[in-house]
């Protein structure tokens, strides 16, 4: 089973918030992590993760969007100041059609994954050494320690979601970002490479 959620803790510790769940979790379970700002625009999202999970069950997952610092999480054909829903639901239609799984394990530096949406098994988090505290990098940290344990990360290619993403130009209220995440690191262009076809 696949348990999707929002975690969320009053002291805005999110790296917690999502070792809370997945302690909770059965050892076979799975988690799929959503920030408070995300919406699927399909009906089919759920059948993508399974497909994906089953192709690729050592894997951890996630998808493209609207707005996203991480570069090759980016829908290009978006435009990324439309918010209307139904606009989103067309793109979302449309990338269904796309079933590529990309590995971006290798992904190092600033284009770490953003975990606007993030899928992993129990015993990925585990080996990886769970989530680091704090609300901001906690995605980048978890992407470098997969791929440190050897656990590989892809991007479903088809799965696209809304990311509202501070549409309206809101900022950040007092959130210190982590100075000893990789992130910092400047690095060469990633391009993401071994894209297979997903059998569904």
């Amino acid at each position: 089973m696949i348990h999707t959620c929002i975690p969320f803790r009053e002291d805005t510790n999110l790296g917690l918030a999502y070792n809370e769940v997945m302690d909770m979790l059965p050892e076979n379970g799975w988690a799929c992590f959503l920030d408070h700002d995300v919406m699927f625009t399909t009906f089919e999202w759920h059948q993508q993760l399974e497909a994906a999970i089953s192709f690729e069950p050592r894997g951890t997952f996630t998808g493209v969007t609207n707005r996203i610092y991480c570069p090759w999480q980016r829908a290009n054909e978006v435009d990324p100041n439309n918010h209307d829903i139904m606009y989103h639901r067309k793109i979302g239609a449309e990338r269904l059609k796309n079933r590529y799984l990309t590995d971006v394990t290798g992904a190092q530096g600033k284009y770490g994954l953003g975990g606007y949406v993030l899928c992993q098994s129990k015993a990925a988090w585990r080996e990886a050494g769970k989530f680091v505290d704090g609300q901001l990098c906690v995605d980048h940290n978890m992407h470098f320690a997969l791929r440190r344990v050897g656990r590989p990360v892809y991007l479903i290619e088809g799965l696209y979601m809304y990311h509202y993403a501070r549409g309206a130009g809101e900022q950040y209220k007092s959130i210190t970002m982590r100075a000893d995440c990789e992130c910092r690191k400047q690095v060469p262009v990633f391009t993401p490479a071994d894209r297979r076809i997903i059998p569904c």
